[in-house]
């Protein structure tokens, strides 16, 4: 198994992990502290992963930007299905509706020459619907914060590949000037 596949598989164990554990509290107990808390190691674990390094590299190619997004696409997509299952959870995050990364995902492996034959027969990883809001909270913390270092693996992007919102880069650079604003509103 490659170094990037493991390092993938461990960040995602981690934050099963971490949403597991958040499942267990109370939902009026679950605070933004516990939240970051909860994701502070397997947060050092992908700072510190293979996975990251690569698409960090100086020497990043187009083809490993694009396996990049589509393993990752494999991840966002169920992921997304399954918080959308979540009955009442756009009234615990607010704009749950708006908070569609697959939709930047798909975007980015378009221009870059997938087809929607080709991202159909992407491998997709099994994601249960979460069983509790704490857990699908937990779940979209992850996915909302990885946007704040989405902005500094966009600028690479830029760098190294020419790579911006409109030409294969929508989900590196996310909400652009408003990421901040954006997650200190989903912190509350």
């Amino acid at each position: 198994m490659g170094e990037f596949r493991k390092s993938l598989i461990v960040v995602v164990l981690n934050v099963c992990l971490c949403c597991f554990a958040l499942s267990q509290m109370p939902l009026p107990i679950v605070t933004a502290s516990m939240l970051k808390a909860a994701t502070r190691v397997p947060h050092q674990v992908l700072e510190r992963s293979p996975a990251l390094a690569l698409l960090l590299a100086h020497d990043l190619t187009q083809e490993r930007y694009i396996d990049h997004l589509k393993r990752l696409y494999g991840y966002v997509a169920p992921t997304e299905a399954a918080l959308a299952q979540v009955p009442h959870f756009e009234a615990w995050v607010p704009y749950a509706a708006l908070v569609i990364k697959e939709a930047w995902l798909r975007k980015d492996l378009a221009y870059l020459g997938v087809t929607d034959v080709d991202l159909a027969a992407l491998p997709r990883c099994e994601i249960p619907v979460p069983s509790t809001l704490s857990e699908a909270i937990g779940i979209s913390y992850v996915l909302e914060g990885a946007t704040l270092g989405g902005g500094i693996i966009g600028r690479h992007l830029v760098r190294s590949l020419g790579v911006t919102p409109r030409t294969g880069g929508a989900y590196y650079h996310n909400y652009g000037v408003k990421r901040g604003p954006r997650w200190r509103s989903f912190r509350g």
